[in-house]
């Protein structure tokens, strides 16, 4: 049966395979970020065949009902506005969307308001700004104090209050996005996570209110990448130069059979 590997990097270029549901995270150094990425995935069966509940993150009371998570910690390696930081899908080719894909779009666009997306282009794409689509987001200056731990939280601080709903309102004016700077010595903590996708049984389905999707049946194959990009500088919209990169891929029955441990280090050299 096929199963899901997951990669890190700077790019869908750079990919390297890591271990989901470790909660030492892994290293990552790209040309415009440096700090830690985690993925934990609820009751997931890794290419080895090895079963991983993730208990230690998703037995918490706070993330109830949640089945995955993208954690990123660590800081931005050069100032940019919070605007121009987005978040979300791309892909490499066109999209073959199954019936009732609609209704689910506009269920992500209530849920995001900030969402803007391209899913019928030759190389489709749905971003929206960092700082708005995060559900668990905190930002301190690096001398600052705070909580670490395996679950991110929304943390007060000199820059932005402790409330998550007063964040993603204020911020869902362009306006205050292009005005509020993330700068080398913030340190930012980030965790997108959500209940929708279940990757139970080595497969991938979504569920949306009234829709329900096994994904393995739409699924070409090809990674699926989750990244943190800048914004088209030419199209003022979709996504620019990449920050950091997660990316889902199948693996084939042949694949798994003499699949070899994850690469633990994903630091890369810089110039």
């Amino acid at each position: 049966m096929p199963r899901l590997r997951v990669l890190v990097g700077e790019s869908p270029e750079t990919l390297r395979p890591i271990s989901a549901n470790d909660p030492a995270g892994h290293p990552l150094k790209t040309s415009r970020f440096e700090g830690t990425i985690s993925v934990f995935l609820k009751n997931f069966e890794n290419e080895n065949g090895k079963l991983s509940m993730g208990e230690e993150y998703f037995g918490k009371n706070e993330r109830k009902g949640v089945t995955w998570s993208i954690q990123a910690r660590g800081r931005f390696l050069k100032e940019i506005n919070a605007d121009d930081v987005l978040f979300g899908n791309v892909f490499d080719r066109p999209l073959s969307l199954p019936y009732g894909s609609s209704a689910a779009i506009k269920f992500m666009q209530f849920a995001d308001p900030t969402l803007e997306d391209d899913f019928y282009g030759e190389k489709p794409w749905a971003l929206s700004p960092l700082i708005t689509t995060m559900p668990y987001f905190s930002i301190r200056e690096s001398g600052e104090t705070g909580e670490t731990g395996l679950l991110i939280s929304e943390q007060a601080s000199s820059i932005l209050p402790d409330a998550t709903h007063a964040r993603r309102t204020y911020f869902r004016d362009a306006k205050h996005r292009q005005d509020f700077k993330f700068t080398p010595s913030h340190h930012i903590e980030c965790d997108f996570c959500q209940g929708l996708l279940s990757f139970e049984h080595g497969g991938l389905s979504v569920s949306f209110p009234m829709v329900h999707f096994d994904l393995m049946q739409y699924w070409d194959g090809r990674p699926v990448w989750f990244v943190c990009c800048e914004r088209d500088k030419e199209q003022g919209k979709g996504p620019g130069a990449m920050i950091w990169c997660v990316g889902f891929e199948i693996m084939a029955d042949a694949e798994t059979a003499g699949a070899q441990a994850p690469e633990e280090d994903i630091s890369g050299d810089v110039d």
